[in-house]
């Protein structure tokens, strides 16, 4: 019985560690959209926006539009977090981005958390459970004159086109998650009954 609830016990564990699509793509940020002013013209596909970051001199005159904050843990890169950010701001309308920053928290992670993320993370992960490290990136989106802006290619802008390729991967990552918890319970079940057969056979 000690053998079996050893052999379910790592079953469980060697599982968790292969099922987190977080391991393949990150999950999709958190966004805070403040918006102040309604603009309604869209913004073509093509147009590039540019990003003046917090404290940057000569910054051209504005109209704000909205406050972002795109937020994501520790498996995210500053690119991600910028063009995410980009990518909210086109939705509304905005040409452009001003008092941009970027920082990182960390906080303590609820114990039911952590054992969670033991039983589902790799092993070299667990030693990091005890704090979480949360990042974000925020701006105010805000309408310039156009003339004082990047020249707009013909090609897609690149904001959009990452955000399409990042969702891309992340269903990938899901679908890879969920085809490896298939898999393994199929195997852990098989492995389980395997044993309870062995350990009768043998009483």
């Amino acid at each position: 019985m000690k053998k079996l609830t050893t052999l379910v016990l790592t079953s469980i564990l060697l599982m968790g560690s292969c099922i987190n699509p977080d391991h393949y793509a990150p999950a999709p940020v958190e966004k805070t959209v403040i918006v102040v002013t309604e603009q309604r013209q869209p913004l073509p596909n093509n147009t590039e926006i540019p990003l003046f970051f917090k404290k940057e001199q000569n910054v051209p005159e504005y109209n704000k539009i909205a406050h972002i904050e795109v937020v994501g843990n520790e498996w995210y890169s500053v690119d991600q977090l910028i063009n995410n950010l980009k990518y909210e701001a086109h939705k509304l309308g905005a040409n452009a981005l001003v008092n941009v920053e970027f920082g990182e928290d960390i906080f303590n992670v609820e114990k039911s958390r952590i054992l969670a993320d033991t039983l589902y993370d790799a092993k070299e992960m667990r030693v990091k459970r005890k704090t979480k490290l949360r990042q974000f990136m925020r701006g105010l989106a805000v309408v310039m004159d156009s003339t004082t802006l990047p020249v707009a290619n013909d090609s897609i802008a690149s904001h959009i086109e990452y955000i399409k390729e990042e969702r891309k991967n992340r269903e990938l990552a899901e679908a890879k998650g969920s085809n490896n918890r298939i898999v393994n319970i199929t195997i852990i079940g098989a492995g389980i009954i395997a044993a309870i057969i062995a350990s009768t056979a043998g009483g």
